[in-house]
């Protein structure tokens, strides 16, 4: 609450895609800095998890909330089932991750830009 919402969430998914960006970075720098992915992403991603709620009840008010969080929840979980076997898919099709992991990252990077731009239209918080 001392921090406005979408900045946090901002700087949830940047934590998220510095993470994937190490984890591309895994089979050429070593095992090591699969800590910092592993940091990097679990903060960012639990960060993210408890932002939804805050933000949707901010930026559409108590009587949209139902309907925005229940959008939020299934575009959620479509991305959750393709976002998992996606890199598999790749590396299948190519024989290498490579690429697909600096993908998924500049993603979050979108999602950052996205609710950093994000107006509160909300008259009713």
């Amino acid at each position: 609450d001392k921090f406005q919402g979408k900045h946090t969430a901002a700087t949830a998914f940047t934590m998220m895609s510095l993470g994937l960006f190490c984890f591309g970075l895994a089979s050429s720098w070593g095992l090591w800095i699969l800590v910092a992915f592993v940091i990097l992403f679990g903060v960012g991603m639990g960060g993210s998890t408890v932002q939804r709620a805050i933000l949707s009840r901010t930026m559409f008010g108590r009587t949209n909330f139902g309907t925005v969080f229940g959008i939020m929840m299934g575009i959620n979980l479509t991305g959750g089932m393709i976002g998992a076997p996606l890199p598999g898919w790749v590396f299948d099709t190519s024989g290498t991750y490579d690429g697909i992991w600096y993908i998924l990252a500049g993603l979050g990077i979108v999602a950052m830009i996205t609710i950093l731009r994000a107006p509160k239209t909300s008259n009713n918080p």
